[in-house]
């Protein structure tokens, strides 16, 4: 376990030089609860008053050691592999945290609509399904995320509508790289 720490610890110190990615714990404020995923639980919260999100690592609920290192092993790749993408259609890595408990924290862009499946469903519960344009830019911006991240060497392995979010501008950008490989 503490060397699983003292690798999450470099990791988010940004000392492997995949990215600057240290976040002091004191900047982060929790907002709300917004789902539970495969690592632990999604945050809304802000950074320095900057909207972010946040996904917690939670290791508590597993039992074996093995396990343990299999799913922090997992999430620190994905980190790694959200630190080395920058596109308009990929979601932003912040950083990384590790708070007080020793919680891994992933801490990345805010998006305002959420998961793409979610967005459209709310939309046409308020009467105002997505229009056939607005259809074709997600479209369009999630083939432009998945064309960057092609030509990076990246496979997602995991493209659905709930790993597709939408800005507040309607933009569609790629999220969840728990699954991915790099060619």
């Amino acid at each position: 376990r503490a060397k699983l720490d003292d690798e999450a610890r470099r990791i988010a110190e940004g000392d492997d030089g995949q990215f600057g990615g240290t976040i002091p714990a004191e900047e982060l404020t929790k907002a709300n609860y917004l789902d539970k995923g495969g690592f632990g639980e999604v945050w809304e919260m802000t950074m320095s008053g900057t909207p972010a999100c946040g996904k917690k690592v939670n290791l508590s609920g597993v039992r074996s050691e093995a396990a343990r290192k299999q799913l922090h092993a997992q999430a620190l790749a994905e980190a790694k592999m959200m630190g080395k993408l920058s596109h308009p259609h990929v979601v932003q890595l912040f950083g990384c945290c590790i708070d007080a408990e020793s919680t891994l924290w992933i801490v990345m862009e805010f998006m305002e609509n959420g998961a793409l499946d979610q967005y459209a469903e709310r939309r046409a519960r308020e009467g105002r399904p997505l229009a056939p344009v607005e259809r074709l830019e997600i479209a369009l911006g999630a083939a432009c995320g998945l064309a960057f991240l092609h030509a990076k060497g990246v496979l997602h392995r995991d493209i659905k509508a709930a790993n597709t979010l939408i800005d507040g501008f309607g933009r569609a950008k790629l999220a969840d790289f728990g699954l991915s490989k790099a060619k």
